[in-house]
């Protein structure tokens, strides 16, 4: 029996250091990417095609206002690394949760909230496990976004001077049509739940509705 419960624990604390060194790897490769990206803003003679790549992104994402989606984390003395970051995260929530935070802005918000508490001590492994959010599609995004931020490719199409703007605008509307229809859905099962509520409340004051009215009949 000894053995068994031994055998049992140390599977056990295995399985919780392997999920615990591939968390610290994916946020290890989210700080990297995001070096990445710092590095390729401090180039003067690429500052400004990486702003306008990286406002992109954001737009891409399903910010309204992406520039001052970027300036927001700016204000909050974030690196242009960490702020595409925080963009990624609140992607990836934005995709997993929209009855929660039915538009990309409110997801972005949470993420910069989280974030900046405690004078921004708080890791990025430890704000997505607070948002029940998996870091490896993040990194994955991130680098996406990396690539496509150093023009080392076109993340839209194959002339983004040309199509990327109007791919970028039917991303956000067709994200946007998902999430309206799935806000829809829930509405209409929260109607039908209300009605049949109603119905039992109703039966439950009243009476029988047949009773009811042969009972005014003989009254009359």
């Amino acid at each position: 029996m000894k053995r068994v419960c031994f055998i049992v624990v140390t599977l056990m604390l295995a399985l919780l250091w392997s999920f615990t060194a591939r968390a610290v790897d994916e946020e290890t490769q989210l700080t990297t990417e995001a070096g990445q990206i710092n590095q390729l803003t401090t180039e003067p003679s690429e500052s400004t095609e990486v702003n306008v790549r990286i406002t992109a992104v954001f737009e891409s994402w399903g910010a309204r206002e992406p520039s001052q989606s970027v300036t927001a984390a700016r204000n909050l003395k974030m690196g242009y690394g960490e702020t595409m970051i925080a963009g990624a995260l609140a992607a990836e929530l934005y995709e997993k949760d929209p009855a929660t935070y039915p538009t990309y802005d409110a997801a972005y918000q949470k993420v910069l909230d989280l974030r900046s508490k405690g004078n921004r001590t708080t890791g990025w492994g430890v704000v997505a496990r607070d948002l029940g959010v998996k870091l490896g599609p993040v990194v994955r995004e991130m680098k996406s976004a990396r690539t496509f931020v150093g023009g080392q490719t076109d993340r839209f199409s194959g002339n983004y001077a040309k199509k990327g703007k109007q791919q970028i605008r039917e991303r956000v509307r067709e994200r946007t049509q998902t999430r309206e229809q799935l806000k829809e859905k829930g509405c209409d099962k929260e109607q039908k739940g209300n009605q049949i509520r109603n119905r039992i409340e109703n039966g439950a004051g009243t009476g029988s509705p047949s009773g009811s009215r042969g009972g005014g009949g003989r009254g009359r």
